[in-house]
């Protein structure tokens, strides 16, 4: 989610100033600052798009969330050495080639196990 919607959640409060979400924030040995939404993780990133649009607005955001340990990564590598080529230049300049390839697919595991709430007010 946004900085912005973070913010909103974590001051949001209900008709009796009570706090709606419970919230904590906290920083171990100077690292990153982890943020915890009604005791789950959450990332905030100016990467998120906050000029969505449905009927009048174009100022709304999205959230995604899901659970981490079922994002699957599958990975198959192949490397390639291409020898030095009979051209003398690269040779006397010591110059070989080296290409790797990666190939990498993801995906949920479980298609229920990841979701995204659309057209959300970023406040």
């Amino acid at each position: 989610m946004t900085n912005t919607l973070w913010g909103g959640l974590a001051t949001r409060k209900d008709s009796q100033s009570a706090f709606v979400f419970s919230v904590g924030i906290n920083q171990v040995g100077g690292g990153l600052i982890n943020k915890l939404l009604n005791g789950y993780p959450v990332v905030t990133s100016t990467q998120v798009p906050t000029d969505r649009a449905k009927g009048t607005a174009s100022n709304l955001t999205l959230v995604l969330g899901g659970v981490g340990r079922e994002w699957v990564i599958g990975r198959a590598g192949v490397v390639s050495v291409d020898v030095t080529n009979s051209d003398a230049s690269k040779f006397a300049s010591r110059i070989s080639t080296f290409r790797g390839t990666q190939y990498v697919d993801a995906g949920p595991r479980h298609e229920n196990s990841f979701g995204m709430i659309d057209d959300v007010t970023n406040s």
